[in-house]
């Protein structure tokens, strides 16, 4: 996810995106530390989720896990779902097919949760949404 972030980070520099840094949301009961945010009149985040875990299980907690989050934000007020950009990776080619399984799952529970969700090599749309906000 780090990797993820770099490039993202790359790829804002070349399309002249200044407005998203490193930033820590805070609520009454939430505390959520972004590698991407935008604060202006609406606040605005990408968070990179990479499904690379060895446990299909694995795979499904970390996502669980930040789209809980997610959405506790979203009860405080902090932060509308709908402006959250949630690109993924896998290493498709190399994972077993309960891998793959958890990784089409956990696509399903960001997407019922009605958060973005765009492949990491989708850079056009990752782009697209940053721009929304410059």
């Amino acid at each position: 996810e780090e990797q993820m972030v770099r490039e993202i980070r790359t790829l804002f520099t070349e399309a002249a995106i200044r407005n998203f840094r490193d930033d820590t949301l805070t609520g009454e009961l939430t505390k959520l530390h972004l590698p991407l945010v935008h604060r202006n009149n609406v606040i605005a985040a990408i968070k990179p989720l990479a499904f690379d875990q060895a446990e299909p299980s694995s795979i499904l907690d970390h996502c669980e896990q930040w789209v809980i989050r997610l959405a506790r934000a979203e009860r405080e007020g902090i932060i509308k779902l709908e402006n959250v950009l949630i690109p993924v990776t896998a290493p498709y080619s190399e994972q077993t097919r309960t891998q793959r399984k958890a990784v089409d799952a956990a696509k399903q529970i960001i997407r019922r949760n009605r958060l973005p969700l765009v492949e990491f090599e989708q850079t056009d749309k990752i782009t697209a949404f940053a721009k929304q906000f410059a």
